[in-house]
């Protein structure tokens, strides 16, 4: 069900490269739509999607405007199989569809939905799946070293390396055309043309250099990439393939999944995934004594505290401690 009130939760039409708009005509729907990026209008359409079918379901008359009760029952059952994260944007989804339709007091904000989704939170029946455990640079290498000679296995190397070493989320490998990537005296500049965090404005510029110690030779991001390249015959498109289908793109969860079944592979015994090799960069180069504003140029991070969430991790707690690095 669509209704006219939801438009700005369908997903609109791609940017062109370059950051230009594609879509035939520029309407007032089509620049709302374009307001937020493709990932947070898929998210948004499916929440919306999953109220509408709960309202058929329990044969409440309409999903908008929506009910305080309705809202309370509907997180009451979703509870069930969602965490309270996905609760939580499922309600912010929900007041996105009110605010276009132009009913500016959203039942969301409502204090006792508010309250039992905070009841919810204190007592969740599904957890979230957690933050991914950082790779650090010995599990980086211990990866890259499973990679065969093999296409797959220069591709695969290719993506691990470069994620890592550019702190690159699993979306934005996913978009990288081979066009983003230059090859220059230093090593690679790549064009990240839009980010989770960059979604307007001038493309960002990210460079990535040799493996300064020979032990990593297997790990070097531009040997790794540069190969990738050559080896794939790749002129033109998508940065990284599958193998079964060289004109198409790997989907960030395609890519997830490929850096966290490395991971498994070389030995990594923590919680695998894309967003591992961001978070390794971040902690390792923390814990060796990079400053903060260096490690925030590479990553891209807007606030200082972002950076420090990264490092109170488990595998941080005993490589570095004030107390002991005070005398004690």
């Amino acid at each position: 069900m669509v209704t006219s009130a939801t438009t700005a939760l369908i997903p609109a039409a791609p940017y062109a490269r370059g950051g230009g708009l594609t879509a035939p005509e520029f309407s007032a729907d089509w620049y709302a739509q374009a307001s937020r990026s493709p990932n947070t209008r898929r998210a948004y359409a499916s929440d919306w999607s999953q109220w509408v079918e709960w309202c058929e379901e329990t044969h409440k008359p309409h999903p908008l405007p929506a009910q305080p009760m309705w809202l309370a029952e509907f997180l009451r059952d979703q509870a069930q199989r969602c965490s309270p994260e996905t609760l939580a944007r499922r309600l912010a989804s929900i007041a996105v569809a009110h605010r276009m339709a132009g009913i500016t007091v959203s039942p969301t904000t409502d204090p006792y939905v508010r309250a039992v989704l905070a009841g919810i939170r204190r007592n969740p029946t599904v957890t979230g799946r957690g933050p991914k455990d950082p790779a650090l640079l010995a599990d980086l290498v211990a990866a890259c070293r499973t990679c065969g000679d093999d296409l797959a296995g220069a591709r695969d190397r290719a993506l691990l390396t470069l994620g890592w070493a550019g702190a690159f989320r699993r979306s934005e490998l996913a978009a990288l055309d081979v066009e983003d990537v230059e090859l220059c005296d230093d090593g690679l500049q790549i064009t990240l043309l839009r980010s989770k965090t960059h979604q307007v404005g001038p493309a960002q510029l990210k460079g990535v250099m040799h493996a300064r110690d020979e032990h990593h030779d297997a790990a070097c991001p531009v040997c790794s990439v540069v190969g990738w390249i050559a080896r794939a015959q790749i002129t033109t498109g998508p940065l990284f393939r599958p193998l079964t289908d060289r004109g198409a793109r790997l989907t960030p969860t395609s890519v997830g999944e490929i850096i966290a079944w490395r991971l498994r592979q070389g030995g990594f015994t923590g919680a695998a995934g894309g967003h591992s090799l961001r978070s390794g960069l971040v902690t390792q180069a923390a814990l060796t004594g990079v400053d903060a504003l260096t490690i925030q140029g590479t990553t891209g991070h807007r606030r200082i505290q972002q950076l420090a969430d990264y490092v109170h991790r488990r595998q941080a707690l005993f490589v570095r401690n004030a107390a002991h690095e005070a005398g004690l």
